[in-house]
């Protein structure tokens, strides 16, 4: 779990309204989500894959996300949206 800059305590938010962040530490993206969330001062769970262990190609990522990437943000109790394909 981490907490963004200066969040006020908000646990008593409605269950499965709390994001979690499923990132490699090393993804630009997951980077860049990663900032705006702190800066944002949104709270996550922060959930870290290995890549080259294929953490990301295993039933229960893709499960999460189909294509297998990072960075998958969604809330705790709803499937993350379908990140578009490229045109």
């Amino acid at each position: 779990h981490y907490r963004g800059f200066g969040r006020p305590d908000d646990d008593d938010r409605a269950p499965g309204m709390r994001l979690k962040f499923h990132n490699f530490f090393r993804s630009f993206a997951s980077t860049r989500l990663r900032a705006a969330l702190n800066i944002k001062g949104l709270d996550y769970d922060y959930i870290a894959y290995g890549l080259r262990d294929g953490e990301t190609r295993t039933p229960a990522y893709l499960a999460k996300n189909p294509q297998g990437v990072v960075p998958t943000l969604a809330f705790a109790d709803a499937a993350p949206p379908r990140q578009p394909d490229a045109a």
